[in-house]
Order: structure tokens, then sequence, then C-alpha cells
């Protein structure tokens, strides 16, 4: 990806989960957080983010997006949604798409994962 891609990720990620990532950073990001870690609370915690500014950005079908990105069916990114909700990473509003990250998502997602997944982007992994 380069150090670019790396250094746009980060820049993007102040307290506003909404601000704009390139879906290349994006999708790096999250493929590599899933391929080295699984199902962790990281990559859970990043994936609710990507899904709290798609669904901000109003993405048609935000599930087949995050599948897309992850190059992962829906069926699965719906679990690995609910996964997150279940671990406190993201909220849930009644009846329709939507919620924010939680305080724990947040930590994790502007903390040493931070580093991690944009050192990884930069190629310094």
């Amino acid at each position: 990806m380069g150090k670019r891609a790396g250094d746009q990720f980060r820049a993007a990620r102040p307290a506003d989960p909404e601000r704009q990532v390139t879906e290349d950073a994006e999708a790096e990001a999250l493929r590599w957080l899933l391929r080295s870690e699984g199902i962790s609370d990281a990559y859970l915690a990043f994936l609710a983010e990507a899904y709290v500014r798609a669904v901000s950005r109003a993405v048609p079908n935000v599930t087949a997006y995050l599948a897309e990105l992850t190059q992962k069916r829906p069926e699965t990114i719906r679990g690995h949604l609910k996964e997150a909700r279940k671990r406190d990473l993201l909220t849930t509003v009644p009846g329709k798409a939507g919620g924010q990250l939680t305080a724990k998502a947040r930590e994790i997602t502007n903390g040493e994962y931070l580093d991690r997944v944009t050192d990884h982007l930069m190629g310094e992994q």
C-alpha cells in the first residue's frame, strides 16, 4: 500500500469515525487484521468503525459493501457485526442500520492497533 495509504489512514481517524478513509486502505487494514488475528476485538472494532462510516455516508447496502472490502460473504459480515455488538464495540439502533462505536472500540481504534495497522499499510511489517 505504501506510505501515502498509511498516512491517509492515520489522518482520517481523529475522534470522528465518519471521516473518509480510502476504500483500498480500509479494505487492506480489515483483511490484514482478520488474517493476522482472526475475529479479535481489534478486527471487530475496526469493522465497526468502517460500518459507522459507511452508514454515515448512506452507503446503500452496508453489509454488501463491507463484505466486498473484507472479501467475505455478507452473512459472515452480519455475524461479525453481531459479535461486535455482543463484545460491546458497537451500539445498536433498534429497527434500522446504525450504531456508534463504544468507548472500548474507540480505545482500540485509536491506540496501539492504529499504530500496527498504519505500520502495515506503510509496509513496515
